[in-house]
């Protein structure tokens, strides 16, 4: 609590200091995560996750589709709970795709979820009473999890996934990754399967607009995109773009703008000035990907 409040007090100038200097000390992401200064999000919270999942699976239902289905999520952050939500929500076949193993992989975590999405112990297969290892967990839920980011979506069979869905990931994937991204996306999905991401804009050193002050050559560079804060810079309508180029049919079941631009334009690098408020007033959407008809 008193680590979050100063957090939310510092000047993003001073998180972008802080960032790079802490993220080159030799400690491990998982003390990071514990202190609450380096976290994936929040989806190590059960109730918040399952929420999430039931959202994006929603998504998929709502074209027509029911029983079982096969997903994978892009980018899980500290934990693999929704190995287990998707199970029990009737998953024939999960993965879950990021570019490190970042997850927690504390069984004790997993069997207390699955106390709660299998309370009778032992239901469709998941038996957390004989776990010891995540590998075990992940068998029992008939789920992969693949930490090699963009080539591990290559390892995976063509039209393989009927869900494959995201959670604020797809602004944190490279830029120069952004439209190999979607090309894999588009391969993998099943004929009548859909991608489902919300997709937040905002910087990510206090919820403004501060990394659009950036030049490309600066913002790409190790030194920013390695320390814990960088996101793509890609807006919305350049992201509806890229995916409509690797040949996806992309619409908006939602979208979320400020009322007001929260950085002044003024301090915004030329290669973003000259964007219309239309553009650079939009916050977060949720964006949705079929093969075209």
């Amino acid at each position: 609590m008193f680590l979050s409040a100063i957090k939310s007090a510092m000047p993003w100038q001073v998180k972008i200091g802080a960032k790079i200097v802490l993220s080159r000390l030799p400690v491990g992401y998982g003390l990071w995560s514990r202190l609450n200064l380096f976290k994936h999000g929040p989806m190590e919270d059960l109730s918040y996750a399952t929420g999430v999942f039931e959202r994006h699976l929603a998504t998929w239902r709502a074209t027509g589709r029911s029983g079982p289905f096969t997903m994978l999520e892009l980018g899980p952050g500290d934990s693999l709970f929704s190995a287990l939500i998707a199970r029990r929500l009737g998953a024939s076949r999960s993965w879950i795709v990021d570019t490190g193993a970042w997850a927690n992989v504390e069984i004790t975590a997993y069997q207390r979820a699955a106390g709660t999405l299998f309370p009778e112990g032992n239901e469709q297969g998941v038996d957390p009473a004989r776990w010891t290892r995540i590998e075990e967990m992940l068998e029992d839920c008939r789920a992969g999890y693949l930490t090699g980011g963009l080539e591990s979506l290559r390892r995976l069979a063509d039209g393989s996934i009927d869900l494959f869905w995201s959670q604020a990931v797809l602004e944190h994937v490279r830029r120069r990754e952004v439209g190999p991204t979607f090309a894999e996306m588009r391969r993998l999905l099943s004929p009548t399967g859909v991608a489902s991401h919300v997709v937040d804009f905002k910087d990510h050193l206090g919820g403004k607009l501060n990394n659009l002050r950036f030049s490309e050559e600066r913002w790409e560079s190790n030194l920013f995109s390695s320390s814990g804060f960088y996101t793509n810079r890609i807006r919305c309508k350049q992201m509806l773009a890229q995916a409509a180029d690797a040949g996806l049919a992309p619409r908006l079941a939602d979208i979320k703008r400020w009322e007001e631009l929260p950085t002044p334009r003024a301090a915004m690098h030329e290669m973003f000035r000259g964007l219309p408020d239309d553009e650079l007033l939009v916050s977060d959407i949720h964006l949705v990907l079929q093969l075209p008809n």
